[in-house]
C-alpha cells in the first residue's frame, strides 16, 4: 500500500491544499506520514477507510490519521467535489497542544473523528478552506492554516463522534449489486441477497446512502443502457428491456432522471461528428 507524503512545494509550510473536483481526482487506497483533513463540498460518494465503509455528503469534514487506510469510490453515478488539507505531523502537534486536546485520545480510536456541518455552517467552512488555499506566502499559510485546524479540530472534539458506518451486511449487498445480473433482476434479488425485510432494506439503504433500493438499481441499470446506446450495440428498446426495464415510458423517464436528456439526445451529444 501506498504512503503517500506532503507534496514538496509544500513541506517548507507544513500545511498543504487539494482541490478535487471528482472522485476521479483522487488516489487509489493509501495511508499518509501526515494528518489529513477532508472536506465535502458537494455530491456523494462512498469512502473506505479500515476496512469499514461510510457515505459522505455535503457537509461531511473528517480528520484522517497517518495510520488509517482509506479510498473513496462512486455511488453509481453520483460524485463529489472536496477539498484535502494534509498537515505535517509536528505542526498538528502544535495544534493539539494549543487546543487541549490528547494527541493519543485521536490517534487510540478504532474509527477517525468526523461530522457533518449544516448548511449555513458548510458555506463558513469552505469559505475559510479555500481562503487558505489562496494564500501563497508560506509564513501566512501555515499561520492561517493552524489557526482554522484548530477551530476545525474543536468542532471534531465537541461534536464529531465517529460517524455510524455502514453495516457490513449492507456494505456486502453493495458489493454484490455492483454485478450486473444483479441490478437487472431488480428489487426482488436485491431483496433475496440482503437476506432482510425488504421494509428493514428500505429504511437502511435510505439511512446510509439517501436513496431507496428502487433508485439504487435504476441508476446502476441507466449507466449500463447509457454505456450500450453510445457502443449503438442495440435499439432503444432492445436495450430498455435487457436492461431490467418493463416498459419504455419508465426507461425514459428514469433515463432523463440520470442524464437530464432522451436516449437519442444522449447519443447525439456523446457521439462524435465527423
Amino acid at each position: 500500500m501506498e504512503q503517500l507524503s506532503l507534496p514538496t512545494a509544500d513541506k517548507a509550510c507544513g500545511i498543504s491544499f487539494l482541490h478535487q473536483m471528482s472522485v476521479s481526482e483522487t488516489y487509489h487506497i493509501h495511508t499518509h506520514d501526515f494528518y489529513e483533513i477532508f472536506y465535502v463540498i458537494k455530491g456523494r460518494a462512498m469512502h473506505h477507510i479500515n476496512g469499514v465503509s461510510e457515505c459522505c455528503t455535503s457537509g461531511t469534514l473528517e480528520l484522517i490519521r497517518p495510520r488509517d487506510a482509506h479510498v473513496y469510490s462512486f455511488i453509481n453515478r453520483y460524485d463529489m467535489e472536496l477539498i484535502s488539507i494534509g498537515i505535517e505531523q509536528g505542526i498538528m502537534q502544535e495544534i493539539f497542544a494549543f487546543v487541549g486536546v490528547d494527541e493519543t485520545m485521536i490517534n487510540d480510536r478504532n474509527m477517525p473523528l468526523s461530522t457533518v456541518f449544516d448548511a449555513r455552517s458548510a458555506e463558513y467552512v469552505r469559505g475559510n478552506l479555500t481562503r487558505m488555499g489562496e494564500i501563497g506566502d508560506t509564513d501566512r499559510r501555515r499561520s492561517f492554516g493552524k489557526a482554522m485546524i484548530a477551530q476545525l479540530l474543536i468542532f471534531l472534539t465537541e461534536s464529531g463522534e465517529s460517524r455510524e458506518r455502514i453495516p457490513q451486511w449492507l456494505d456486502e449487498l453493495l458489493g454484490e449489486m455492483e454485478k450486473e445480473e444483479n441490478f437487472i433482476a431488480g428489487l426482488s434479488r436485491m431483496v433475496e441477497l440482503a437476506h432482510v425485510t425488504q421494509s428493514h432494506l428500505n429504511r437502511e439503504l435510505k439511512k446510509y446512502l439517501g436513496l431507496t433500493p428502487t433508485e439504487f438499481i435504476n441508476s446502476k441499470r441507466i449507466a449500463l443502457a447509457g454505456d450500450m446506446l453510445l457502443e449503438n450495440r442495440e435499439s432503444i428498446i432492445s436495450i430498455s428491456e435487457k436492461c431490467g426495464f418493463e416498459t419504455l415510458s419508465n426507461f425514459y423517464d428514469n433515463f432523463h432522471k440520470v442524464y437530464g436528456c432522451a436516449p437519442k439526445e444522449f447519443v447525439n451529444r456523446h457521439t462524435s461528428k465527423w
